[in-house]
């Protein structure tokens, strides 16, 4: 078992990998396209990780030391996708490194998301920038990908609609955070715009109450007057 590991250490250090994952390239004449063999997994190396754990990467992918595999198969294939899934990761990777007789050596390459550095608003007075601060779930060091700058953006607009502001306009920056390691830092740049009034409110299909005490009964809800 340790020398298997040493062989496995010596191919890593070599960085002689051929991708398996979407060429069409054989290795040595081993690997066949046409005519898929099956392999042992004698050993499976993760690189490219600094923030996810090397052992989660492989429980993620399903691949097993010690299981046969088809190569090429639909094994990969669904690792390659199981990992894209953890939306961890830019760029995944499944290459092959070695192959000894039946074994094979596994390497899995990724390319982590960048973390959320720090985050700050232009546009909006501190007071604002404050409260919402408070209504966002943004926290240094989680994955800074689309769908969470998306919901930043949301919760932002939301934030200014409730105020009347319906024309809102919110857009993102984002430079290379200079402390946090493979961090961002964002940047919400807001203009709200003039604050929408209501000019007419007309009531329909009314017959049992007064016009005027379903409007006074309209919280928040205000015909705009000559003198406001």
């Amino acid at each position: 078992m340790k020398g298997a590991y040493q062989i496995f250490g010596t191919w890593m250090m070599a960085l002689l990998f051929v991708s398996v994952g979407w060429s069409q390239k054989t290795l040595g004449g081993s690997i066949s396209y046409t005519e898929p063999l099956k392999y042992k997994v004698a050993g499976i190396a993760v690189v490219g990780t600094e923030f996810t754990d090397a052992q989660a990467i492989k429980l993620f992918s399903g691949l097993v030391e010690g299981k046969e595999i088809l190569i090429p198969g639909e094994e990969i294939t669904e690792a390659v996708k199981k990992l894209w899934k953890q939306h961890l990761f830019k760029d995944v990777e499944i290459q092959v490194a070695e192959i000894r007789g039946a074994d094979i050596f596994l390497v899995i390459q990724v390319k982590e998301m960048e973390r959320l550095g720090t985050f700050r608003f232009e546009g909006i007075k501190k007071g604002e920038a404050d409260n919402i601060r408070e209504k966002l779930d943004l926290r240094s060091g989680r994955v800074c990908d689309e769908n969470l700058k998306m919901t930043a953006k949301n919760s932002i607009l939301d934030f200014y609609v409730e105020k009347g502001f319906f024309n809102t306009e919110v857009r993102i920056k984002e430079i290379p955070d200079p402390i946090v390691k493979n961090g961002i830092q964002l940047t919400f740049e807001i203009k709200k715009g003039k604050r929408v009034k209501i000019e007419w409110i007309d009531i329909q299909g009314n017959d049992q109450l007064a016009d005027k005490k379903l409007k006074r009964a309209l919280k928040n809800t205000k015909q705009q007057a000559w003198w406001r």
